[in-house]
């Protein structure tokens, strides 16, 4: 058993475990446009757990305004939230939306301490897909922009 489960988590790994934060997906909170008013709490069936704030990031104001829930997201948003724990003050979790091609790419990146580097979690993109298809009439974002 102990072998099979090493196997598999290398298999994972091999689709982006230990890749950096992409540099367009750091400093989100200084640099884009925060989506909720308030934190975010995790609800029951929530995978994210913590305190969280979603932001839009390849996307003017003027245009994340405009937006009816359910338009399409351009080609080049990325959407990017941001997650700590109740018992901390920095970032655990950041997971990320980038819309290519029509499509959305989906990943995760984690640390443990507030001075280490963020590293892709190896979690298929299918895992995020099955979840967020309870939102797929508003593009698959479950946070609407609230000005």
């Amino acid at each position: 058993m102990h072998q099979f489960l090493l196997a598999t988590f290398g298999v994972v790994c091999l689709v982006g475990c230990g890749e950096p934060l992409p540099d367009e997906a750091k400093g989100a909170a200084e640099r884009c446009i925060q989506m909720n008013r308030e934190p975010l709490h995790a609800t029951p069936d929530d995978p994210h757990e913590g305190i969280k704030n979603v932001y839009a990031c390849g996307i003017s104001q003027e245009d994340l305004a405009a937006r009816k829930v359910g338009e399409p997201y351009p080609d080049g948003t990325l959407i990017v939230k941001e997650s700590s724990r109740e018992d901390q003050d920095y970032v655990w979790l950041v997971a990320t939306m980038k819309k290519v091609d029509g499509a959305w790419e989906w990943r995760e990146y984690t640390r443990n301490f507030a001075s280490e580097d963020f590293l892709r979690l190896g979690v298929p993109e299918q895992t995020c897909i099955d979840c967020h298809t309870k939102v797929a009439g508003n593009d698959f974002l479950y946070q609407v922009y609230i000005p």
